[in-house]
């Protein structure tokens, strides 16, 4: 979710010290994902709550929706084709959550709405294994940020084209 590839001019953002190329495939992943969201109509369809709260904390706007929020699947799908035009569906990477992913493509594909599993799959190659549940996003992120001394509001931050906040005292800047 950096500035690579905004039209705001600013600098990249800085590689996660670990695997760089996986870090940019998921900050760029991200960025996509957060500008397709951005979009009137846009929802994101997640599985549960702790979902919910790992994607909000790490920057999605708008609506998220919930699949196991007591509802039967077809009567989520109804719900959420009423109340938008594009879903984007992003389940868990594991087997149970293709399933899920597809299931869910097959009952919102009725003609009312674009259903979106491509940021799920850009997704799920980038993180190349590391993750496997949707609600672990948030603590993946806070660790490979770490290893640049950075929080994910300042990533986040990056991301919206604000500038960076001044150095705290006694907090030394990685370069």
């Amino acid at each position: 979710m950096g500035t690579r590839g905004s039209r705001s001019g600013s600098s990249r953002p800085r590689a996660v010290a670990s695997d760089p190329p996986a870090w940019e495939a998921f900050d760029r992943a991200w960025s996509e994902l957060r500008r397709a969201l951005a979009e009137p109509g846009a929802v994101l369809l997640v599985e549960g709550e702790n979902d919910r709260r790992s994607v909000q904390a790490l920057g999605i706007p708008g609506r998220v929706h919930l699949v196991h929020h007591g509802d039967r699947m077809p009567e989520v799908a109804e719900r959420v084709s009423r109340s938008a035009s594009r879903v984007i569906v992003l389940t868990d990477w594991d087997a149970a959550g293709g399933r899920l992913a597809r299931r869910l493509a097959d009952l919102l594909r009725d003609g009312r709405v674009d259903v979106d599993l491509e940021h799920r799959r850009r997704l799920g190659v980038s993180l190349r294994g590391e993750l496997v549940h949707v609600e672990g996003l948030l603590a993946w992120v806070e660790r490979r940020l770490a290893e640049t001394n950075r929080t994910v509001d300042e990533w986040r931050r990056e991301a919206d084209g604000a500038p960076a906040l001044p150095e705290s005292p006694g907090r030394s800047s990685p370069r």
